[in-house]
């Protein structure tokens, strides 16, 4: 019988190597594949890194622009300072960033200006010698300002202020007493190492009077009776006095119109005793 050509390989053909390795097609196709996902990774993992190269220095650039356009605080100033000019406002408030002499020098022409509130920086008494130059200036305070008697003897001639504050300040008994010349001066509050109870004395000269707050002040039983002798006093804060239990019982009794606080509330014999809300 002839053979079956079919069954007989080409001449040149080899299936050895299929038939003695029947996994390496398999093995082959594990090493491409392995390839491709290495090289995908590794695209990824360069785009994360170049996108956050990119955001790092955006966010720097923008850091940067930002501290650039930031003011200063005499730019800040002169921006309050045009406002004012411009009779839009009549307050000069300063309370986030820190004023100086020299800036407040600067509003001696702005005749409109009623207030004058510096809550940061430091104003000597050079830096207020203007201030009776406003005309219609009715309230000062300057905080972290060591005002002395001179800075008081300028303020003394504020004619139409109303209002003084001065929780810092570095005068004497003699420098409140300059206050008196002030004519409708209705609220002090002041606080000074150089203060003592003789100032009541002096306080209580300023006969317009309508509210006191004394700071960290020695104040005496006497020298709560020489303030109580204000005739139009409505309110009455000490803070960190002498006045004894005696003392405020007196005061209770014989001034129960006036509203008193006592290091920042009612005393428990205040009468008129109720809860403050912040």
């Amino acid at each position: 019988m002839a053979k079956d050509l079919k069954d007989e390989p080409a001449a040149g053909d080899d299936t050895s190597g299929d038939v003695a390795n029947p996994g390496s097609v398999d093995a082959a196709r594990v090493s491409r594949f392995r390839s491709k996902g290495f090289l995908i990774g590794a695209s990824i993992l360069v785009a994360v890194i170049a996108y956050s190269g990119y955001r790092w220095i955006e966010s720097t650039e923008t850091k940067v622009q930002s501290e650039a356009v930031e003011p200063s605080p005499q730019e800040k100033f002169d921006q309050i300072r045009e406002r004012l000019a411009n009779d839009k406002e009549t307050t000069l408030q300063v309370d986030d960033f820190e004023i100086t002499d020299s800036m407040l020098l600067q509003i001696k022409d702005l005749e409109k200006l009623e207030t004058v509130i510096v809550d940061q920086g430091r104003i000597t008494d050079e830096g207020i010698v203007h201030l009776p130059t406003l005309p219609n200036l009715q309230l000062v305070r300057l905080r972290y300002s060591p005002i002395t008697d001179a800075g008081m003897a300028t303020l003394a001639k504020c004619s139409s202020l109303w209002y003084v504050n001065l929780p810092h300040s570095q005068c004497t008994a003699k420098g409140v007493q300059l206050l008196k010349a002030i004519p409708e001066l209705r609220q002090l509050r002041i606080a000074s190492p150089k203060l003592g109870n003789e100032v009541t004395r002096e306080i209580a000269a300023i006969r317009s009077l309508r509210g006191v707050h004394l700071i960290d002040i020695p104040v005496t039983n006497d020298g709560l009776k020489s303030l109580a002798s204000l005739p139009y006093l409505e309110s009455l804060y000490l803070d960190n006095s002498l006045v004894t239990e005696s003392g405020w019982r007196w005061l209770y009794t014989n001034y129960p119109q006036i509203h008193v606080h006592v290091n920042q509330k009612h005393h428990d014999y205040d009468p008129k005793a109720h809860a403050h809300h912040d």
